[in-house]
């Protein structure tokens, strides 16, 4: 009877870490074009792209002494009210934030900039990451 005991313990660790859904064990990728506001799914969390508040960032087709910057705006809302703003960089600090038990990293800002072609602030896509904490 003794032998069972591991078993059961087992399978209530499994389903207590199920239970906290599927962010919790796989980043999920959220895409958002510019003042698109999109929830995370597993998630009580929404982002919305606010603002790219400046792009210094190297142009592709340029050699360059660094790799330039992109300064990006994003809003959370989650829990349904709970709103906050935070800022997120391309190279520079920060890359992450943390909000409602949820990390928000920065992957990449599109379209990447060339030379001599200036970027429609409507052609902007963020990727960012969410995971659990």
């Amino acid at each position: 009877m003794n032998a069972k005991w591991p078993v059961l313990a087992a399978l209530t660790v499994q389903a207590c870490t199920a239970s906290t859904g599927p962010i919790a064990n796989h980043p999920v990728d959220v895409e958002l074009t510019l003042h698109e506001t999109k929830p995370v799914p597993g998630t009580t969390l929404a982002l919305t792209f606010d603002r790219v508040l400046g792009d210094s960032r190297c142009p592709v087709d340029v050699m360059c002494v660094w790799a330039g910057n992109a300064e990006m705006e994003i809003s959370t809302t989650w829990l349904g009210n709970v709103q906050e703003t935070h800022r997120l960089n391309s190279f520079l600090e920060p890359h992450t934030f943390d909000v409602g038990g949820y990390r928000v990293t920065f992957r990449r800002l599109d379209p990447e900039p060339r030379e001599g072609v200036a970027i429609d602030s409507a052609d902007y896509r963020i990727d960012l990451s969410v995971e659990g904490r």
